[in-house]
């Protein structure tokens, strides 16, 4: 078995031979089911596509190769950054994931604004997609979700009643198109939310006003967004048994720096038990939480 799979990725083989065949110590990967397991991931399923400017296949380099077997290996699947990626790009590679993975909703992050959205619906609906701003055409559905700049295909995952809730606090209103995008990240892939906006440190009778909801066992993590100072994980932190994972906005005057003075603050955070991820990365802190609650899921 594993001279078939050695076999199959041909250039990786005298690497991978000295790697795990090392007599000067111990293998890496001491048994043939854990190597056979390892090269697999070769092999995993791919799919690729070449597109031309105007979205006809063309003979050119593939412009994408996606990881269809993410989900098995990580938990989470492959989700489209759209920045940068032209409307017939991100119609190609949701519909490609979409049809590998039919009964799970496809994301796509990013998406500025309605307008963009809209020339992505064409691209679509060159594919028989249909046009408008919400498409329903065979029971898939495109949306746009304005405040989150997201675009999902599919509708949401059921929630799943054994996992613990992951609550999302903005310290600000201004913060809350970076909360939508981790809103809307956990909504379809069927985590438990729940919201509490503008709990900022300014007033912080809003934030203890909550103290039973930060102290529920039903909690499983809690995304904090912030701007300016970037105080409230923090003091969200010290409060609560969950883990709290900090989103630094760019949101603030001139020293803020476009959210590196908040993320400064959260990452120096003198309260044990906070992550911070990348500025405006709600999707990143979506990602993080589901792979907290999903870990340790209740019985």
């Amino acid at each position: 078995m594993v001279q078939l799979l050695l076999s199959s990725c041909r250039p990786y083989q005298l690497g991978l031979r000295r790697l795990f065949s090392s007599t000067s110590k111990p293998p890496i990967i001491p048994n043939e089911a854990a190597l056979t397991s390892f090269l697999s991931l070769i092999d995993s399923p791919t799919s690729s596509s070449s597109l031309s400017p105007s979205g006809a296949p063309s003979g050119a380099p593939p412009e994408h190769n996606l990881d269809h077997s993410r989900t098995s290996r990580t938990g989470f699947p492959e989700v489209v950054f759209g920045a940068t990626k032209t409307p017939s790009q991100i119609a190609s590679i949701m519909s490609s994931l979409r049809s590998k993975s039919p009964s799970s909703p496809v994301l796509c992050t990013l998406v500025p604004d309605r307008d963009a959205f809209d020339k992505i619906d064409m691209a679509f609906s060159g594919g028989g997609w249909g046009g408008g701003n919400s498409i329903d055409a065979g029971g898939e559905e495109l949306v746009y979700h304005e405040e989150a700049r997201m675009v999902t295909l599919g509708e949401p995952s059921p929630t799943k009643e054994n996992l613990k809730t992951v609550l999302i606090i903005t310290a600000g209103t201004t913060d809350i198109p970076v909360a939508s995008e981790a809103l809307v990240t956990l909504q379809h892939s069927s985590i438990p939310t729940s919201v509490l906006h503008d709990c900022g440190v300014a007033g912080l009778h809003r934030i203890v006003r909550n103290l039973p909801l930060l102290a529920s066992d039903s909690l499983g993590a809690v995304v904090v967004c912030a701007g300016m100072d970037g105080a409230l994980p923090s003091v969200v932190a010290g409060l609560t048994k969950a883990p709290v994972i900090a989103v630094p906005t760019s949101v603030g005057y001139g020293a803020s720096f476009g959210g590196v003075a908040a993320m400064l603050t959260m990452m120096n955070s003198c309260a044990p038990g906070v992550s911070v991820v990348n500025i405006d990365a709600g999707f990143s802190a979506a990602a993080a939480a589901f792979k907290i609650v999903s870990c340790n899921a209740a019985g």
